[in-house]
């Protein structure tokens, strides 16, 4: 408790100086008329990793239901969700990131499976890491279904294991499955509460 009381203290420190700076950058910029006219001015502070890993819990919950919507149940380990944060935690672009490499390192994978048959209605699928895990997640993605068959995907083939978002200076676009682009919802899967809700899985395998 005492580390944790450390940090947050830490973290708000850290929001005041950003505070501080971003108006004092607004006084050097603007003419005080103008800023006069503002009624707020707010500084929005970062995603933490938990935050996002909470975000990312939910976007998981929506692939479930919507797979589970053609007959298909989804499990993923926690080696799994650790390599979504390792790739898709960014504290600079915040939660899109995260949809992306949802979309990269699942959806896709997921969709081919269900259009070539691997998993059918009434399977459970499971995700992991090659290996079960460990220091080496470049081995890859394994998905396993009911009948024991075993698909496994590497990150090369899938866009990622560039050890997260951080290592590039912009977001990179989302790497289509070899099948097009991702099936459950052509844009990948919204945020939610932001946009529209997603798009219903329809008889072209997921929309």
């Amino acid at each position: 408790e005492a580390a944790a009381a450390a940090v947050a203290a830490e973290e708000n420190a850290t929001y005041q100086k950003v505070q501080a700076d971003v108006r004092r950058e607004l006084q050097a910029m603007y003419r005080p008329e103008f800023l006069n006219r503002l009624d707020e001015i707010i500084v929005f502070r970062p995603l933490s990793r938990p935050e996002i890993g909470r975000i990312a819990e939910l976007m998981l919950a929506s692939v479930r239901k919507r797979a589970g919507g053609k007959g298909v149940s989804v499990h993923v380990d926690d080696h799994f969700k650790d390599l979504l944060l390792t790739e898709g935690f960014s504290p600079k672009f915040g939660a899109r990131p995260m949809r992306r490499t949802v979309q990269r390192l699942l959806e896709n994978p997921l969709s081919e499976c269900m259009l070539d048959g691997f998993a059918r209605d009434g399977d459970e699928v499971s995700v992991t890491l090659g290996g079960g895990g460990g220091p080496k997640p470049e081995r890859g993605i394994v998905l396993t279904n009911t009948r024991g068959g075993v698909r496994e995907f590497s990150l090369e083939e899938l866009g990622g294991g560039a050890g997260g978002i951080e290592a590039e200076d912009a977001p990179a676009p989302a790497a289509p499955s070899r099948n097009g682009d991702s099936d459950f919802g052509g844009g990948g899967l919204p945020l939610p509460g932001f946009g529209a809700s997603a798009a219903p899985l329809t008889s072209s395998m997921m929309g």
